[in-house]
């Protein structure tokens, strides 16, 4: 069984979200930081990552996962 998730984020450097679907086999490879009212933001992503290859970056905000 896969797993795929669904990132609606709001890049960094544009103004307009934009969403991002990967398939989770292991880690997927990134670190967030927030939570609270101010949102949850990437801190970091691993190099290779599905989410590195689907052009997460640190920065980003993350709107919805589903």
């Amino acid at each position: 069984m896969f797993i795929y998730y669904t990132y609606i984020i709001l890049p960094i450097y544009r103004p307009d979200p934009r969403f991002i679907t990967f398939q989770k086999e292991g880690s997927v490879g990134v670190r967030l930081s927030g939570g609270n009212e101010t949102g949850v933001f990437v801190t970091a992503v691993q190099a290779g990552s599905p989410a590195s290859l689907q052009g997460l970056q640190p920065g980003d905000k993350i709107l919805k996962v589903s």
